[in-house]
């Protein structure tokens, strides 16, 4: 396996492409007891309409496929998760599916190759799908309560994104086995996917396992078709809405992906990171006034195909108040100065580091989200921290003007 080295954030991965299109990325952790085996899958719930040779493919097809996987996982599936020493599961976003089994360490390698085998093929029949659409119901109800995907169709009117990737009721009464095989077998193939091993393990037998591993081949030569979509990307329906009480709530929505990064090159997803962390940081005294109010609480920026949105919570007794200090930041040319500037970068790279160190779930999750735009995590980070306070305010210059939504509490 290729050793890629990332000295700002004192990380290593390993790196391999088989001969067979799986690619494998193995990620050391030398203090973990535990380990995640993941595997990733590059076509997530981002809500397109399409076709796969004859065959429309609903919203909730690729989570009911999930649920079918894990549900019917195969012999040797079955047998790993009887053990009932890991625990597995799925998680859908808009440009990938990630499954993770989270184990003990010396259990990955004899896991591995059982883990896998869960992939191998879809072993369910017509009634098995038909009862699994309750279980699923169950988990789109779970997800459609989450703040940060309620304001999808405020901020959408056109585009997929507006939807939630798990799909709804309605959609999943259309979904049948029929479509969950043609999505498994054109998104399922080897050089779709990609293998992660996070954890305290050898690179050189992790790479030796996957290679012994051979899926079946699927029949997946079928034309896929995807109907496009208009949006608008200048302006929003609702610009103010009332919420949560103790709670501000500031929601954006980017221009198309290829715009931002015709302007600003692969940087534009290192600035997405670096946002929050350094616009509103402790160390900036411009924002002072905002975080003498409140301070940044959870947010979460959502990707899928040409879109993105940030969400972004701040915990604040005085949340009109606090809205006004946040334009005004917005409106100063000068933002943050430069010295501020470095060292709020500095505290943003220390925080990365303390995940990629001592979060196993934080950094896993990282490594997905990141390869969603073809990155390393630890790579990201590091071309973040190389970015000049110059070029970060002509992004941010840009990013005031996107189209936002404010979530007021009362």
């Amino acid at each position: 396996m290729q050793k890629v080295t990332y000295d700002k954030v004192d990380k290593v991965l390993y790196q391999a492409v088989l001969e067979s299109g799986l690619k494998v990325v193995c990620a050391p952790l030398a203090f973990a007891k535990e380990a995640i085996i993941g595997l990733y899958c590059s076509v997530g719930g981002y809500a397109r309409e399409f076709t796969i040779g004859n065959q429309k493919i609903l919203p909730g097809t690729p989570g009911l496929l999930a649920e079918a996987l894990l549900a019917y996982p195969g012999k040797k599936g079955a047998e790993l998760l009887k053990k009932g020493n890991g625990k597995i599961s799925y998680r859908l976003e808009e440009s990938y599916t990630s499954y993770e089994y989270k184990c003990k360490e010396e259990e990955v390698l004899s896991s591995l190759d059982d883990f896998l085998s869960i992939f191998d093929s879809l072993d369910c029949d017509n009634d098995q799908t038909e009862k699994l659409k309750g279980k699923y119901l169950e988990r789109i109800k779970k997800e459609s309560v989450k703040a940060e995907d309620k304001v999808r169709p405020l901020l959408y009117s056109a585009s997929p994104m507006g939807q939630n990737p798990y799909g709804d009721e309605d959609d999943l009464k259309g979904v049948h086995l029929v479509a969950l095989k043609k999505f498994f077998n054109e998104f399922y193939d080897e050089p779709d996917l990609t293998l992660f091993v996070v954890g305290n393990v050898k690179p050189e037998e992790v790479e030796k396992i996957a290679r012994a591993h051979v899926f079946p081949k699927r029949d997946n030569d079928k034309e896929v078709e995807v109907k496009a979509f208009k949006e608008d990307y200048q302006n929003l329906p609702v610009l103010e809405q009332k919420g949560e009480k103790g709670k501000l709530v500031l929601a954006v929505k980017f221009p198309p992906r290829k715009t931002l990064f015709d302007e600003f090159g692969e940087n534009v997803f290192s600035y997405y990171e670096m946002l929050i962390p350094v616009l509103f940081s402790a160390n900036n005294k411009n924002a002072q006034p905002v975080l003498a109010l409140g301070k940044p609480g959870f947010g979460i920026i959502k990707q899928g195909g040409e879109d993105a949105y940030l969400y972004q919570e701040f915990e604040t007794a005085k949340p009109a108040e606090m809205k006004d200090e946040i334009l005004k930041l917005f409106k100063n040319p000068k933002m943050i100065s430069f010295f501020d500037y470095r060292k709020a970068r500095k505290e943003y790279l220390n925080s990365r580091k303390k995940v990629f160190k001592e979060d196993l779930d934080g950094y896993y999750f990282a490594l997905t989200e990141a390869l969603a735009n073809s990155f390393a995590a630890p790579a990201l980070v590091e071309t973040g921290v190389r970015v000049s306070k110059r070029k970060f305010l002509k992004f941010v210059s840009e990013f005031v003007l996107f189209p936002s939504l404010f979530i007021i509490g009362e």
